[in-house]
């Protein structure tokens, strides 16, 4: 019998046959099925390194702020980045024969793809080159269940948007400005 973490990596194959990224795996979905099979959430951001020859996969951040940002990643629970990115890049739906962000978008759904296969722990093994130091480092990092783990992103949103709805008033043209917070970028 195939299991949901399967059957969404087959569908996800025949999505990428498409070479359309509006016909895309839903990631948070993905997340979800890890949740369900017992696993914990890894809170690593992860970015590519922007240098042309470069596979270097960095740490945007990491939610104990126990990584310097700009580490290089090497493994996660034992296992190589390389392999992670393998299995990530099966995962990675983009508009055409963009290798380059393709390559950008399996970086970014990397721990989530790679917790499918064997599932995250409450904690975890993360293995990087220090961006500060330039040593090696294996450092253990907590997983998140999904309450907690919810809890703590909403939390996280509320110290980057502290006030999402704000009232300006501008006496000197006698107005009152109503300034909410969308997911679009502003015009400045």
């Amino acid at each position: 019998r195939t299991s949901l973490a399967e059957f969404s990596l087959i569908v996800s194959n025949l999505l990428n046959t498409l070479r359309d990224s509006h016909t895309a795996i839903d990631y948070g979905q993905l997340l979800d099925l890890q949740f369900a099979a017992g696993g914990y959430y890894m809170p690593l951001s992860l970015e590519l390194s922007q240098a042309s020859d470069s596979n270097r996969i960095l740490i945007a951040n990491d939610w104990e702020e126990r990584i310097s940002p700009g580490s290089e990643l090497l493994a996660i629970n034992g296992i190589a980045k390389e392999k992670l990115l393998k299995r990530a890049m099966d995962y990675a739906c983009i508009e055409g024969d963009a290798e380059d962000a393709r390559k950008n978008v399996a970086v970014s759904i990397l721990t989530i793809c790679a917790g499918l296969k064997v599932a995250y722990q409450s904690t975890n093994q993360v293995k990087v080159v220090d961006y500060i130091t330039g040593d090696t480092l294996e450092l253990t990092v907590r997983g998140y269940q999904r309450k907690e783990f919810y809890k703590e992103r909403a939390r996280r949103y509320q110290v980057l948007h502290p006030n999402p709805v704000q009232l300006k008033l501008d006496s000197l043209n006698n107005l009152a400005i109503l300034e909410v917070s969308t997911f679009a970028p502003s015009s400045s």
